[in-house]
């Protein structure tokens, strides 16, 4: 497995875990006190009804929906986060990086803006989790150059190599020199001269 072979590539899986299990604690935190102000504007926005003011309740409902829109961006960022963990947790275990390389780029793709808007202090994480792929990018391209033989794929990729190859084959043809012609072209040219009976 790719990671039992290489510690320092282990190591940098282990501390990009171990960043977001502990930003994930961090967005649980922050999802609760959103939760429990929602609540307690709730409340406040009941009573200040039942009290007939109206201003209040209106000022309430808009700082409610102001909560409610920042909760569903810290579900999103912890949903993003807890897919990421648990899918190099996977790659941590069981060493299949290939499949689910593209899938962990997309969504640290999709949560990387969210994150350097809304919670900036998040971001050295998925700087952490890029490089990190990164790495096993760069790793595993290296080992599949050195062992895996490549194979075609279609019967019109067979086409396309046998067209290149050929047109290799001319192009290294016109590149050779013409030993034949240059051989020959002196004593065609002898040959004429003493004919002329200007050379014995």
């Amino acid at each position: 497995m790719l990671l039992n072979r290489n510690p320092r590539l282990r190591l940098k899986v282990t501390r990009a875990i171990r960043a977001l299990e502990k930003d994930i604690r961090r967005l649980n935190a922050t999802l609760a006190r959103f939760e429990a102000m929602e609540k307690e504007y709730e409340e406040k926005a009941k009573k200040a009804a039942v009290a007939g003011r109206e201003s209040m309740v209106k000022a309430l409902a808009n700082s409610i929906a102001t909560i409610r829109e920042h909760i569903k961006v810290v579900m999103f960022m912890k949903m993003c986060f807890e897919s990421i963990c648990a899918r190099l947790k996977m790659i941590f275990e069981l060493g299949n990086v290939m499949s689910d390389i593209t899938p962990l780029r997309n969504i640290v793709k999709l949560v990387g803006p969210v994150v350097a808007k809304f919670m900036p202090q998040l971001e050295q994480s998925i700087a952490l989790v890029s490089e990190t792929l990164d790495v096993l990018v760069d790793e595993m391209e290296g080992i599949s150059s050195a062992v895996t033989p490549v194979e075609l794929e279609s019967e019109e990729a067979a086409k396309i190599l046998e067209a290149i190859n050929l047109s290799v084959g001319r192009e290294a043809e016109r590149a050779l020199p013409e030993l034949d012609l240059d051989l020959e072209e002196p004593v065609h040219h002898r040959e004429k001269l003493r004919n002329r009976g200007e050379i014995p």
